[in-house]
């Protein structure tokens, strides 16, 4: 192959191989997002298991359940893989490129063919990087792709355990909300009603603040108005021996009539 093709093909190989590197990051938004989802369902399933459970369902879920955990580690691995550590190898700067084709002309412009040598070993020196560049570069993106393969084989692996798993979680009461509980009532302050108080009505309230008794309230109709008519009896207390031979005076009892 002529050299000028070869120039041409390193070139290619090199562009190629930086732009298979955008490619990769961006196939990675997949594999993180599923990831993210899978890590939800399982911290998910953690915060709720109930150990009191015992039965042979409780049995599948931990064998399911642990078989997805470590598919997902091993998934996990492989994704910071293909994500992290590694090296890219690129052209120079601009400013360094130029620099060392000045020097260059510069050190052979007292030669005959000088023109021509600088030209030929700025050219080599383009060549030499793009040679390496895109060496070291397809070995990294080769690299980082089967391990995203392997991280996307790992989370299908993990998904239907994961989803067995769920199922056995949601179903057969491993879960502890599931799970029938007894609540217990403490009552740590208690208070106690007056015995007089009562709140049956206005009116009782309305006798209460007179200091009427209530048994002996009757309502009238007078004048198209209604009234309540309130009588009590007061006794004198008990004679005594010698007053008009011990019997009570009917002149000490009065009745108080209140009108409302």
């Amino acid at each position: 192959m002529e050299e000028g093709k070869l120039f041409d093909l390193y070139e290619k190989l090199y562009f190629h191989e930086v732009e298979a590197r955008e490619k990769l990051s961006a196939r990675m938004q997949i594999p993180l997002a599923i990831s993210l989802a899978i890590l939800g369902v399982i911290a998910n399933i953690i915060k709720g298991l109930s150990f009191s459970v015992a039965s042979v369902w409780c049995y599948v879920f931990w064998l399911v359940f642990g078989a997805s955990v470590v598919l997902f580690v091993f998934a996990l691995k492989h994704f910071v893989r293909s994500f992290y550590g590694h090296a890219y190898q690129f052209l120079p700067p601009a400013n360094e490129t130029e620099r060392y084709r000045l020097d260059l002309i510069e050190t052979y412009k007292g030669y005959e063919e000088g023109e021509v040598l600088s030209k030929k070993y700025f050219n080599q020196y383009i060549y030499n990087y793009y040679n390496e560049c895109s060496s070291v570069n397809t070995a990294i993106n080769d690299s980082r792709s089967e391990a995203l393969h392997k991280c996307n084989t790992y989370l299908i692996l993990c998904a239907l355990p994961l989803a067995i798993a769920f199922l056995t979680f949601t179903f057969s009461g491993v879960d502890k909300n599931s799970v029938d509980k007894e609540y217990k009532v403490k009552i740590t302050n208690s208070f106690k009603l007056p015995q007089n108080i009562q709140l049956d009505s206005s009116e009782k309230n309305e006798q209460r603040t007179a200091g009427v008794p209530e048994g002996n309230q009757e309502e009238v109709l007078t004048n198209g108005k209604r009234t309540t008519e309130t009588s009590a009896t007061t006794s004198s207390p008990p004679a005594k021996e010698g007053d008009k031979g011990g019997r009570r005076d009917p002149e000490a009892e009065t009745t108080q009539t209140t009108k409302t």
